[in-house]
């Protein structure tokens, strides 16, 4: 799978509202956010936070797998739901 486009993002209401890659404004969209009003604004910050929640997610799982060297085979649903939202994230498998 390839790699998603580097953040920040951030979204813009602009007529329609838009995610943007910050380096790089006058790109096209990464999405446009055209749900009802009242999720639109939500959706757009959700969308635009991706890749910072991505990275915290990563590093969260790399703190606790180096902590605890044997948490391969931690049965914490807090771990392991972290491994299954990044495997959905990234296009891998757990």
């Amino acid at each position: 799978m390839s790699k998603h486009t580097p953040g920040p993002w951030s979204w813009k209401d602009d007529i329609q509202l838009v995610v943007l890659q910050e380096q790089y404004p006058m790109a096209k969209p990464i999405a446009v956010v055209t749900d009802y009003p009242a999720e639109a604004f939500a959706n757009a910050r959700l969308l635009a936070a991706a890749p910072e929640l991505l990275t915290v997610l990563q590093e969260f799982v790399t703190e606790i797998e180096a902590a605890y060297p044997p948490v391969k085979t931690l049965n914490d649903d807090t771990y392991q739901h972290a491994k299954a939202t990044l495997a959905k994230a990234t296009g891998e498998t757990v």
